[in-house]
């Protein structure tokens, strides 16, 4: 296997978390390495377990497409020590042939990555492949535990917390392995007998009509906005670009995980109104060119000081959520979340900062993070007097203001998720306030109108005029 092969710099321009890029690879590719170049078992099933315990970053994986015309794609990612927990990550570089999809060359920056095929080598191919068999075309944050090969572990750049004796997993990863633990063999697994009852309303039910169907497509000739668009056709090129099917809206949440650095997350929202436009929308009575361009138009606030501090500070406002639900009994996991769309309505989007699995409630809520850069330093009794998105009861509870723009927000996520409840977190330096929001069917409802009745009348015609 060559190794004087120069790969593109890491500042390089073509460096994207696009796997189209990426061609054909499967467990062959793998399997090949492993035949080219000299590797031990010890190293095949330390590279399984770096890919299963997410040693292998999802959200470290990265193409570059310059040397397409060689028949060449470039791969990088990280892979962190299996001894040094807390030591850098080893970079990880591949070349995939365009044709084939077998690695021409191989480099890791540990001291056996000169060989070109050490157990990081493998552990990126084999997420690598791990990916394009899920269906990303983007890479993603990280994966759950379905989509892993076994179970999901924590990264060994997180500390372990501490837990019952009964909930250790005790498993080793290793190819091949079992799952799940092995079950009881004394239970009867044979099907209940069906009371003479349940089988005269089953026999009742027989020819019932099937439930109306949810996956509606647009119509081009829908009366209630013809006469607010200039024409058939802008009409139904604005109408065509944001409607999907369902199979199309999963995969696009799939692929939008990274959120403001996916490409598609933000071109599947130019067109659309968006959660955190919910409140604005519904409260102005009047609209202008100008104020239709400021809501819909995309603009760069990442240089924005009080912007860049909430975006530095989520993941450690996460953190500290998941630790303050578990000490009031709800061992609670987030998982990333992409760009929701519900066919039925494809104009609304939501991308909620989580989604949150709570054993208590056994069933998923959004979860929504806000660190308000003016409140950085506040002291819990000074955030009180302070007027922001939370008001406090009698009894000293954070809650959030009804009226704000924020309860729009939140109760659009729930809807479009389809969840019955969302966490909305306020997180400070030295104080957090979360409070657990239960969806309110009447109050959606209420809000949908105004939503479809600004997106026909005002925004619609609007895209079609551009």
């Amino acid at each position: 296997m060559a190794t004087a092969r120069r790969f593109p710099v890491p500042e390089h321009v073509m460096w994207t978390n696009c796997l189209e890029n990426l061609p054909y690879i499967s467990n062959d590719t793998v399997a090949d390495l492993i035949n080219q170049a000299p590797t031990s078992s010890k190293q095949q099933t330390k590279s399984y377990a770096f890919a299963v315990e997410a040693y292998t970053l999802p959200s470290s994986v990265v193409t570059n497409a310059c040397d397409t015309s060689l028949g060449i794609v470039y791969a990088r990612a990280t892979c962190y020590r299996s001894q040094k927990k807390s030591g850098r990550p080893y970079k990880v570089s591949l070349a995939l042939k365009s044709d084939s999809g077998a690695v021409a060359d191989s480099t890791c920056e540990c001291p056996a990555g000169a060989g070109g095929a050490c157990s990081h080598i493998l552990a990126a191919l084999r997420l690598l492949v791990l990916l394009k068999q899920k269906g990303f075309k983007e890479a993603p944050p990280e994966l759950s535990c379905t989509e892993l090969l076994q179970q999901w572990r924590r990264p060994r750049r997180q500390g372990i917390r501490p837990m019952a004796v009964q909930n250790v997993d005790w498993r080793t990863p290793r190819e091949g392995g079992m799952g799940m633990p092995m079950p009881v063999r004394l239970f009867d697994a044979r099907a209940e007998k069906q009371k003479e009852q349940q089988h005269l309303e089953a026999i009742h039910s027989l020819g019932e009509g099937p439930p109306e169907p949810r996956d509606l497509r647009l119509c081009c000739h829908s009366p209630c906005c013809w006469g607010a668009v200039s024409g058939h056709k802008a009409w139904a090129c604005a109408c065509g670009e944001i409607q999907l099917s369902q199979e199309e809206a999963r995969d696009l949440e799939l692929n939008s995980r990274q959120q403001r650095l996916s490409e598609r997350w933000r071109q599947a929202r130019a067109n659309r109104l968006t959660a955190s436009t919910f409140g604005h929308v519904v409260r102005r009575q009047a609209w202008t060119e100008k104020g239709l361009r400021n809501l819909i138009e995309p603009k760069d606030l990442t240089h924005v000081r009080p912007v860049q501090y909430g975006i530095r500070n989520e993941n450690m406002a996460k953190d500290r959520y998941i630790a303050v639900m578990n000490s009031y009994g709800h061992n609670v996991s987030v998982q990333h979340c992409g760009l929701v769309v519900d066919p039925v309505c494809p104009w609304l989007g939501a991308t909620p900062d989580g989604l949150v699995y709570d054993p208590e409630e056994l069933s998923y809520g959004v979860l929504e993070v806000k660190c308000p850069h003016s409140l950085k330093d506040s002291e819990p009794e000074e955030a009180k007097k302070r007027k922001f998105s939370l008001v406090f009861g009698e009894n000293g509870e954070p809650q959030l203001d009804r009226d704000h723009e924020y309860y729009a927000q939140v109760l659009g996520q729930m809807a479009l998720t389809g969840c019955l409840w969302g966490d909305f977190v306020v997180c400070s330096e030295k104080w957090i306030g979360i409070e657990r929001i239960w969806f309110d069917r009447n109050e959606w409802e209420d809000m949908r109108k105004k939503l479809d009745a600004f997106f026909f009348e005002q925004m619609l015609p609007h895209l079609a005029r551009r």
